[in-house]
């Protein structure tokens, strides 16, 4: 039992670590096709209920994900930027928990310290974007709960993963 608090205390440091990485230059100017998302976010058009990004072939819970989180927490850069944050937070975590249950708490961290140094994983978590982070939760939470009802064989899980 202590063995894995100790695990779980090193991924907590890990995830301080990580976090304060991504914090910093949170409000540097937006660039790329950063300019194009913040400008559809802020300007839905008539058919954003189908589309929050026009003709920009997207999923909409990404559009709706930042037009709310906008729209309640206002319209700045770090707060735009917050939103991948979040998406990839909830990333680590959900590796860490599937790994550390299907495999081992050292895994587990290793598999973390992979996601959250890696490139891309820096990339994505900073950047004003609407596909990365959130097919790769919705991939994680789908894979979660299936194990969940793999090990229980509770029907509910089951229905949360869509099949």
């Amino acid at each position: 039992m202590k063995n894995t608090r100790k695990y779980d205390l090193f991924f907590g440091l890990l995830l301080v670590f990580f976090i304060g990485i991504r914090l910093f230059g949170i409000n540097q100017p937006i660039i790329d096709d950063e300019t194009n998302y913040v400008q559809s976010m802020n300007n839905p058009g008539p058919f954003y209920t189908l589309n929050p990004f026009g003709i920009h072939a997207h999923p909409p819970l990404g559009g709706w994900t930042y037009y709310l989180v906008g729209n309640l927490i206002g319209q700045e850069v770090w707060v735009y930027r917050l939103v991948p944050l979040f998406f990839w937070l909830m990333n680590i975590i959900l590796v860490y928990l599937i790994v550390s249950r299907e495999y081992s708490k050292r895994a587990a961290i290793f598999s973390s310290l992979i996601m959250g140094s890696s490139y891309y994983s820096l990339l994505m978590s900073r950047q004003i974007e609407v596909d990365s982070n959130m097919m790769v939760t919705a991939f994680l939470l789908t894979t979660f709960f299936y194990l969940k009802y793999i090990q229980t064989k509770q029907l509910k899980w089951l229905v949360i993963t869509g099949f």
